[in-house]
């Protein structure tokens, strides 16, 4: 009702204003920026416009991944907790800010995976070497970070698409090559790499 003693133009500014300042105030991270400590983590993702569309992608997806946990939820809240120690760290890398980054955008594409909240092609299933015992089941994720899931027997293995390859995934101690419809795969780091052959769908 205030507005209707001003005149039209600058009722049309105190609204452009009002709308900027609501829009500004909706890009934030998904906590509250006047909680934090000056010098820490989040006050850098409070800066940052780029850190805080991270953060509200990931908070989006942990929310996600809680609602489909059912049993997982404690340990999914852990290894959350443990997360945001890991992202603490960056500090004492070179560059704190892209360190940052890649921390949320791998645990937002583990998430994503791992719960599968994107698109996912797959399964598909692969034989290696000829031996019935190397028998994979293949997932890719279309996540922040391309991912692939890859389960051997009773292991499993989240791999990230290497940012250098336009087929290759990578993670602990395994990495994977993709081709039209073969694969070659490192389970672990100094192992014979498996050659693998996709089956038919089953």
């Amino acid at each position: 009702m205030l507005l209707l003693k001003y005149p039209l133009q600058l009722k049309l500014l105190l609204l452009t204003l009002c709308f900027f300042a609501a829009d500004a105030k909706s890009q934030g991270p998904s906590f509250d920026c006047s909680q934090v400590s000056a010098d820490s983590t989040e006050a850098m993702v409070c800066q940052s416009d780029r850190l805080s569309q991270l953060d509200r992608d990931l908070a989006k997806a942990y929310q996600q991944a809680l609602s489909k946990a059912a049993n997982e939820r404690s340990l999914l809240k852990a290894e959350q907790r443990g997360w945001v120690k890991g992202r603490n760290e960056c500090w004492k890398a070179i560059n704190e800010a892209d360190c940052v980054a890649l921390s949320y955008q791998t645990r937002l594409s583990e998430l994503q995976a791992r719960y599968q909240l994107v698109s996912v092609q797959g399964p598909l299933f692969y034989q290696c070497n000829t031996d019935v015992r190397n028998e994979l089941v293949v997932r890719y994720f279309d996540s922040d970070i391309p991912t692939a899931i890859i389960e051997r027997g009773d292991q499993m293995k989240l791999l990230y698409k290497n940012a250098d390859s336009s087929k290759g995934y990578v993670g602990q101690d395994a990495q994977l090559i993709q081709n039209d419809r073969s694969l070659q795969l490192v389970w672990y780091y100094q192992q014979t790499a498996l050659n693998c052959t996709q089956k038919p769908s089953q």
